[in-house]
C-alpha cells in the first residue's frame, strides 16, 4: 500500500490558513511514519557498514596469515634444498638470509623439544 501526502501552503487574500488534504491529522501521521522509516533505514546503513568493515578486516587478517603461512613454507622449501644439497647455494639478500636463520633457529629449537619429550 502507498500513500501519498501533498503539505503545501496555498495562499489566498482571503484564507490565511494551510489546506492540507485529506485532513491535518492523516498528513502528520504520513510524515511520522516517513520519518520513522527513515530513522530505520539509517540504522540499516549503519549496520551494513559496519558489517562491510568487519568483513573487510576479516579479509586482510586472513591475507596477512596466507602472506605467513606462505613464506613459512618457502622457508622450509628452501631448508630441505640446502639440506639435500648440503650448502646454501641460492642467492639470498641480507633481509632473507635472516628470516632464514631464524627460521632454521626455531626449527632446530622444536627438534630439541621433542627430543627432550621422547628422553
Amino acid at each position: 500500500m502507498c500513500w501519498v501526502c501533498v503539505v503545501g501552503r496555498i495562499s489566498s487574500p482571503f484564507d490565511s490558513q494551510p489546506e492540507v488534504w485529506p485532513n491535518r491529522e492523516g498528513a502528520m501521521k504520513v510524515i511520522e511514519r516517513y520519518q520513522n522509516s527513515y530513522m530505520r533505514d539509517e540504522k540499516r546503513n549503519v549496520n551494513q557498514e559496519r558489517f562491510t568493515m568487519q568483513m573487510v578486516t576479516k579479509a586482510r587478517d586472513q591475507l596477512k596469515k596466507m602472506k605467513h603461512d606462505n613464506r613459512e613454507d618457502e622457508l622450509n622449501l628452501l631448508m630441505f634444498v640446502c639440506m639435500q644439497n648440503n650448502s646454501l647455494s641460492i642467492d639470498l639478500n641480507a633481509e632473507e638470509l635472516k628470516d632464514f636463520d631464524k627460521f632454521v633457529e626455531n626449527k632446530l629449537k622444536e627438534v630439541g623439544c621433542k627430543i627432550e619429550t621422547l628422553d
